[in-house]
């Protein structure tokens, strides 16, 4: 069988290389029928006696070859023998053994070719790139699906709004998930109590209820992160934090910088640097300066009294209200 797996995300293509190689069997002779080359490591020579071996006391042999085959195709169209080094490399593909699992590894699909007509042709295509802001959630339900995980919609977005464009820790949380719920229904509470970052998408909602003037849903979420052990500083910082984006962000659009430049500039992307582009319509650069001022007050009194954490919150809340009203 041959395999051509192209993305830009490592942690899928590994996955996808794994599921091929545990079709060795014996497991214990896989690391005997295994080649795995990168690069300039392997000629077309070696690649096609590693191929055509038979498997060593086993059902299969697997050879792995990454980044090679676009960077070869580059260095024989240059050559006088592009011709004849063409054939070799499509007949010894048209020809693989059946026992031989081949896996060409590369960033992106080939430019069109007769090696890339074939490769269409005989290989089974397997794209790995990362989720989008765009479809993450929907991401995030298919594998679940995949693994037959049950999980309900708001745990879908709160997973996806706490751990973001990371596949390989959205599905383990995933697993350690489903292993905790005992392949029952995993819920929003099972997020906010197993997954760490929760706890900081929650402090993102409170932030969006204050700069979205929402008074009554600001306080009620503070006071419910609060009771789950969050402390008023990721509150504090957090909503600094945001305050000196929506600020650098008003400074990049006095300048006329193209909102192009923004993610560079800021350091942010995707859903949050849309939301925090938004948020900067909403306010004054005086506003701003004086929000500031008051979590810098807020936060100095936390320092220095034994003041309760509740207290000192609704009072940071109702004070910025009353900044930006």
């Amino acid at each position: 069988m041959k395999y051509f797996i192209y993305g830009d995300d490592e942690f899928l293509v590994k996955e996808k290389i794994n599921l091929i190689k545990n079709k060795i069997e014996p497991k214990e002779l896989l690391d005997s029928n295994l080649a795995d080359f990168e690069g300039s490591s392997i000629s077309l020579d070696i690649l096609i006696t590693n191929s055509i071996a038979a498997p060593f006391l086993s059902n299969r042999r697997v050879v792995v070859v990454r980044y090679w085959l676009s960077e070869y195709f580059r260095q024989i169209t240059s050559s006088k023998s592009k011709n004849q080094d063409l054939e070799k490399l499509l007949d010894f593909l048209e020809n693989l053994p059946q026992t031989t699992d081949l896996i060409f590894v590369e960033n992106e699909l080939l430019s069109r070719s007769n090696l890339s007509k074939l490769i269409h042709e005989k290989f089974e295509m397997i794209k790995c790139t990362s989720p989008r802001y765009s479809n993450l959630f929907q991401w995030i339900q298919e594998r679940a699906n995949k693994n037959k995980i049950l999980i309900d919609s708001a745990a879908i977005r709160l997973l996806g709004d706490s751990i973001g464009l990371n596949p390989r820790l959205l599905v383990n949380e995933l697993e350690k998930l489903n292993i905790f719920c005992r392949d029952k229904k995993i819920t929003k509470s099972d997020v906010e109590l197993l997954v760490a970052s929760s706890k900081e998408s929650s402090v993102f909602q409170i932030i969006d209820a204050i700069l979205e003037r929402n008074l009554d849903a600001a306080i009620s979420k503070s006071h419910l992160i609060l009771d789950q052990g969050a402390d008023i500083g990721l509150i504090i910082f957090m909503l600094a934090r945001q305050i000196r984006l929506i600020t650098l962000t008003k400074s990049l659009k006095k300048k006329n910088i193209s909102q192009s430049q923004y993610s560079n500039k800021l350091g942010v992307y995707g859903y949050a640097l849309e939301k925090t582009i938004k948020q900067e319509l909403l306010f004054t650069g005086i506003q701003l300066d004086q929000v500031q001022r008051k979590i810098l007050e807020i936060e100095i009194l936390v320092k220095s009294s034994n003041l309760n954490h509740r207290l000192l919150t609704d009072r940071l809340i109702t004070e910025i209200f009353e900044i930006i009203q």
